[in-house]
C-alpha cells in the first residue's frame, strides 16, 4: 500500500507547475470522495455486546473512517433492527445482546488521513486510479489564486469524475464488468428510453 505523498508524484506528471502540498491535499480529497461516493471499500469489525447495552461504539483501525454502516449481524444472522447515531459511529441494537454472543458490524470506509496507506486497489484498478486522478484535477483547476487554475481543464476533469464515480457504483451495486449501460433516448418521439 501506498501514502498519499508517494501517489502524488505520478498526478505532478499531469500538472507540473503544482506545489506538493497543493498536489497532496487534491489527491487526499480525491481518495476521500471516491470512497465515500462510491463506498466499493467495505470492512468488518467485531463489537463486544454486553447485558442490557444497547448502544456500541463502532472502533475501526485507526486509518480507516466510517463512511456508512451497511449491516449488523450477531451470531452470524443479521439483525433487523438497528440504527446508526447521526454524529458518532455509534450502532444502536434493540435487542436483548449477551456477552457470549458474537457482534459483527459490515461498514464502508474511508482514508482517514495522509499519514494513512490508500487501498492497493485505487492504484492497480486503472478507472479507479482514472477517476480520482481527475477528482484531484478537477480541485486544482479551481483552487483561487493557483497558479493551475483552469475553467476548461476543470471541466473536463468534472466530467470524468462524474463518469468514473457511476462506473464504479455500477460495477459494485449492479455486478458490470467494466461500466454501467448508458441509456439514450429513443426515436419514438421521446416516450420512454431504449438500451443502445
Amino acid at each position: 500500500m501506498a501514502k498519499i505523498a508517494d501517489l502524488a508524484a505520478e498526478l505532478q506528471l499531469m500538472v507540473p507547475m503544482a506545489g506538493p502540498a497543493q498536489l497532496q491535499k487534491s489527491l487526499l480529497e480525491a481518495v476521500r470522495m471516491f470512497m465515500t461516493e462510491t463506498q466499493v471499500f467495505t470492512d468488518r469489525c467485531e463489537v463486544f455486546p454486553q447485558t442490557g447495552v444497547y448502544e456500541y461504539l463502532v472502533d475501526p483501525p485507526r486509518c480507516q473512517f466510517i463512511v456508512s454502516i451497511r449491516g449488523v449481524f450477531v451470531n452470524g444472522e443479521p439483525v433487523s433492527y438497528w440504527t446508526r447515531d447521526g454524529h458518532e459511529p455509534v450502532v444502536c441494537v434493540s435487542m436483548d445482546l449477551k456477552e457470549s454472543d458474537c457482534m459483527m458490524v459490515d461498514y464502508a470506509w474511508s482514508v482517514a488521513d495522509t499519514d494513512c496507506e490508500v487501498p492497493d486497489r485505487i492504484r492497480q484498478d486503472p478507472n479507479y486510479w482514472w477517476t480520482v486522478q481527475n477528482g484531484a484535477l478537477r480541485m486544482m483547476h479551481r483552487m483561487f489564486g493557483s497558479t493551475v487554475v483552469s475553467p476548461q481543464r476543470a471541466g473536463d476533469a468534472d466530467m470524468e469524475w462524474q463518469n468514473g464515480v457511476g462506473n464504479a457504483k455500477g460495477r459494485k451495486i449492479m455486478g458490470f464488468s467494466n461500466s454501467r449501460p448508458i441509456m439514450h433516448r429513443s426515436r419514438n418521439r421521446g416516450r420512454g428510453m431504449r438500451w443502445p
